[in-house]
């Protein structure tokens, strides 16, 4: 090989070497992400969040972080595909059903976030499921469906937890009905009696929180 030939290649050798070094370990371009999300950069982390999605496809942890990073973006239709394919692996998983039904919310395809939501209700028929879809019909505008969803779902806690007749309580606050805010907020009262949120919002409906004051849920007596 001619010296001429060698110094050619030896140029073509240290030309291609800083390409192979631009690619970032895995593990660098996670910690990125990390940084991007916490100082609400969302735009940089959906960055490399998809690097690493390109990477290794099957990690649903970055895609979700990629999902959360779109939607906090307001790309609700991008974040829905990536929580479509989380969702057939983790079909269960309450983060990933919140999820997907906002990007469904945010995308407006109402029908379809009903749809899974009233399915998943249906089938565990379990009180957080039923709270689940009772609020994300209240945030879309759904206030009929939505207190039936509440309602089932204090039916099925039968009057033993806080948070059904809490959110019952929220909803009647949310929708301009007093008279029934304050009985559930009452029902509440029974089930946290030391609560100061509770007391201070039946003082804002003009009631005076106490021991004789309380109401036992009436799901707790129904028949």
């Amino acid at each position: 090989m001619s010296r001429r030939t060698l110094a050619a290649a030896l140029v073509l050798a240290l030309s291609a070497l800083p390409a192979c070094q631009q690619q970032r370990a895995s593990h660098v371009v996670r910690e990125s992400g990390e940084r991007a999300m916490w100082r609400s950069d969302w735009a940089a982390a959906e960055g490399e969040y998809r690097e690493l999605v390109r990477r290794e496809p099957g990690d649903i942890d970055d895609r979700a972080r990629l999902a959360r990073s779109l939607m906090k973006q307001q790309k609700f239709a991008l974040a829905r595909e990536h929580w479509e394919q989380i969702y057939t692996v983790k079909p269960n998983d309450r983060d990933t059903i919140k999820g997907l039904a906002t990007s469904m919310l945010g995308s407006g395809d109402l029908q379809s976030m009903t749809a899974e939501l009233r399915s998943g209700a249906q089938t565990r028929n379990r009180a957080q499921d039923w709270m689940l879809l009772g609020q994300y019909l209240t945030a879309a505008g759904d206030h009929d469906e939505a207190e039936r969803a509440l309602l089932r779902a204090a039916e099925v806690d039968k009057g033993r937890s806080l948070a059904p007749q809490y959110l019952l309580a929220d909803f009647y606050q949310s929708v301009g009905d007093k008279a029934r805010a304050m009985e559930r907020y009452r029902m509440a009262l029974s089930l946290a009696p030391n609560d100061r949120e509770i007391q201070d919002a039946i003082r804002a409906l003009g009631g005076v929180p106490g021991p004789t004051f309380v109401l036992t849920p009436a799901e707790a007596v129904a028949k």
